[in-house]
């Protein structure tokens, strides 16, 4: 499997013409922290790109204004020991949630109210300590998830405009939980974490139905002792396709075969989580929020720490699923620059993706050369160029053409890798094989370029 993406990968950047990373860049400033940081999270809408991490062990937040970053308010403004930070944003109003440990590590929020960071109610408003503390924004409400020390199980609150209240029961899960991720699915509010129940370390979602927290279809996956017997931790992240709304969800786990580890993918469909094409193989696990997954472009995509065999390092690999299989955003192996360091980090988060119109931005803290510094690095689709409109190969037969989504290339060729641009130039999909799936896709022109039998061809398809 492993030979075949890494063809597939050197494939697509013949068909482009180009170097790997060439469609990652940086954005503004080579890097952002001046020291080491930690906890990286980023958020981008019409309002501008934020990111929120921590530095010199406090949190910190910038505003990217076209050209470089700028600080939001003043540099590292939280109490000091932040821990588990987490960033949301409103409108053009950023919040972060965080372990305080001026508050025993019980949670804290705080927003910038255009002038300067102030907290959002108490602080220290937990009932008892808190980890993996997460923050997200429905309706313009600030919502935080965390595990309660005082339980070990989660909770989830919202501001009411005066204090924060638990949203249904604040115990929630069988047992005590790890691993805490939290997102929306519109206004559905879901969980996902590992939960030891009936002598078996569990992968579960839940979500919020009127008031009470039931389980979203069966587990995600029974999960395997450490060979130390110790239990797992699983990494996962949550995410809703745009259209259906269907839950999926990543999760880094030991490869079964292998002593390396792998990330799988799935979706509910009913009441079981099936797999989403097969797992991607040589993935570090050593960061909590290892692999980030979002919606890009219509298609589930992950970020996750990876390697290469042949090198030493590990660095930030952003693939996505075509239909069929997973493949390397654009054949670039690697979206980060550096190498990040793969010693454990059990509290912090150190990557992020974020998906905004027809781009995605990364941030990580990259540990080689520069000791931990943050890095945001952007993924802009190459325009289809005149000389591509002009060049359409009648000889190529693609059918039926026009079609309601489902084309099939001629079976005739063989080692068939191809990109579909929309007809502003937007690279939409990519794939290989004979068959292209557009019926998630809006009707009109498309653009098929394609590497028939190591000759390059573009196609123009008709969606109707």
């Amino acid at each position: 499997m492993k030979r075949i993406i890494l063809l597939l990968s050197f494939c697509v950047a013949i068909l482009f013409n180009t170097k790997a990373n060439a469609q990652w860049a940086n954005v503004g400033s080579t890097f952002l922290s001046t020291n080491s940081a930690r906890a990286t999270n980023i958020v981008t809408n019409e309002f501008g790109t934020f990111t929120a991490f921590i530095e010199n062990n406090k949190a910190n937040v910038k505003k990217f204004n076209g050209t470089n970053w700028e600080s939001v308010g003043a540099a590292d403004f939280s109490t000091p020991n932040t821990q588990f930070l987490s960033l949301a944003v409103d409108g053009t109003t950023p919040y972060v949630t965080f372990r305080d440990n001026s508050f025993s590590g019980k949670i804290s929020v705080m927003k910038f109210d255009g002038v300067n960071w102030v907290f959002v109610g108490t602080p220290g408003f937990s009932t008892g300590s808190v980890q993996y503390s997460k923050i997200r924004i429905s309706n313009n409400i600030p919502y935080v998830a965390f595990q309660n020390g005082a339980t070990g199980k989660a909770s989830v609150m919202r501001f009411t405009g005066t204090a924060w209240e638990f949203v249904g029961n604040p115990q929630i899960g069988s047992v005590s939980i790890w691993n805490l991720q939290f997102e929306f699915n519109n206004n559905t509010p879901y969980l996902s974490f590992r939960e030891f129940n009936a002598g078996v370390n569990k992968l579960n979602v839940i979500k919020l139905v009127e008031t009470d927290w039931v389980y979203a279809g069966n587990s995600v996956a029974n999960l395997q002792n450490n060979s130390d017997g110790s239990s797992p931790s699983v990494k996962s992240s949550l995410a809703f396709e745009p259209v259906t709304n269907i839950p999926f969800i990543s999760y880094i786990i030991q490869n079964p075969s292998a002593s390396d580890n792998i990330v799988v993918t799935k979706k509910l469909t009913g009441t079981t989580w099936s797999a989403v094409g097969n797992p991607i193989n040589n993935v570090f696990n050593s960061i909590d929020d290892a692999v980030k997954l979002v919606f890009y472009n219509n298609q589930p995509t992950a970020a996750f720490t990876a390697y290469n065999a042949g090198l030493p390092d590990a660095k930030i690999s952003v693939s996505t699923f075509n239909g069929t299989n997973w493949v390397y955003l654009d054949g670039n192996v690697f979206a980060s620059v550096g190498s990040i360091g793969t010693e454990n980090f059990p509290l912090d988060t150190h990557l992020d993706l974020y998906p905004y119109n027809n781009e995605l931005y990364l941030s990580y803290a990259e540990d080689v050369p520069e000791n931990g510094k943050i890095r945001i690095r952007k993924f802009t689709p190459v325009p289809l160029s005149i000389a591509d409109n002009n060049f359409v190969a009648p000889s190529i037969l693609v059918y039926p053409n026009p079609s309601s989504g489902l084309f099939t290339i001629d079976k005739g060729l063989s080692n068939n890798v191809w990109v579909i641009y929309n007809n502003l130039g937007q690279l939409v999909l990519n794939g290989n094989g004979n068959l292209v799936n557009l019926s998630s896709f809006p009707n009109g022109e498309y653009f098929l370029k394609i590497n028939a039998n190591g000759i390059l061809h573009t196609k123009k398809l008709l969606k109707n």
